[in-house]
């Protein structure tokens, strides 16, 4: 019994004590198959980085931006048949026709969307142009910065300068201005200022259209010899003298119009059209 007792007994192991080397290498190896694992799945949704065009060369050149084509133009005319605008380019003064397609978004003033169809002669809107094709329309509205005056009589046209005062404010316009009568483009010289009324149209003190709203025409006297130097009345808006040429601008519209010299008297209702002359023959009523 002594000599068994007499050898060494095994130490029991002591519990929470340091892992052997094994156990730490692999813990490691543990570690690092997680953290490969987590790269990887990183990389599966990664967005791959889009690569330079590359040039026969070899040498890699970037994508240019694309820059979408836009302007301000007044409507000179639509061809719904053929899908085709023309138009006045307000700010480089220049007319050309641009296309459309089903695609193409048309707004009205209040934005709703409208059809070419319903487009008119003389209005100011702002085009924008496919990206991918400038010579076609993507959209075509009416534009927030462009105001507009109504009514306006008798605006103050300095033609020498370019400018036009209109209630009292100066505005200037470009020797090209668009000036619209009756759906058909004119020169400003044309205009009669003392008897039109307009609707202008610009943005911030630039001119960019005029539109005539009301036109003027012409009346011509004639047999008019035993009343000259006598006095025509045309409505409550003109007091004249009959003298010659006995020609008469005046504002289109339906007169009454009365000639008088002495006890010579003459009254007929007449209409004067836009751009027209109406003859008045006084012979009937003369000596």
């Amino acid at each position: 019994m002594d000599k068994l007792n007499s050898g060494e007994k095994p130490r029991p192991k002591k519990k929470g004590g340091m892992p052997s080397q094994t156990g730490i290498y692999a813990l490691i190896a543990v570690g690092v198959f997680v953290i490969a694992i987590t790269v990887g799945l990183a990389g599966l949704f990664k967005k791959p980085a889009e690569k330079p065009t590359a040039r026969p060369d070899n040498k890699t050149v970037e994508e240019p931006e694309v820059t979408v084509r836009e302007f301000s133009a007044v409507v000179l005319g639509t061809d719904t048949e053929n899908r085709t605008i023309t138009v006045f380019d307000v700010r480089e003064d220049r007319e050309f026709s641009v296309n459309y397609d089903g695609t193409t978004v048309f707004r009205g003033k209040e934005g709703t969307i409208i059809t070419a169809g319903v487009l008119k002669e003389g209005d100011l809107l702002h085009f924008t142009c496919k990206a991918k094709d400038p010579e076609k329309l993507a959209e075509v509205g009416w534009s927030k910065d462009i105001w507009e005056k109504t009514m306006v009589d008798a605006p103050e046209i300095y033609s020498d300068e370019n400018s036009i005062d209109i209630r009292g404010k100066k505005y200037h316009y470009s020797p090209d201005l668009c000036v619209m009568d009756n759906g058909v483009k004119k020169s400003i010289e044309d205009l009669v200022p003392a008897a039109d009324r307009y609707t202008i149209r610009g943005e911030g003190t630039t001119i960019l259209e005029m539109i005539v709203t009301i036109g003027h025409g012409t009346l011509q006297l004639i047999n008019y010899e035993s009343f000259e130097n006598g006095l025509i009345l045309i409505g409550d808006r003109y007091y004249l003298d009959i003298c010659d040429p006995a020609t008469y601008t005046v504002r289109e519209g339906t007169y009454e119009v009365k000639a008088s010299m002495g006890r010579k008297e003459a009254s007929q209702t007449i209409e004067i059209k836009r751009n027209e002359t109406v003859i008045f023959d006084l012979l009937p009523y003369g000596e």
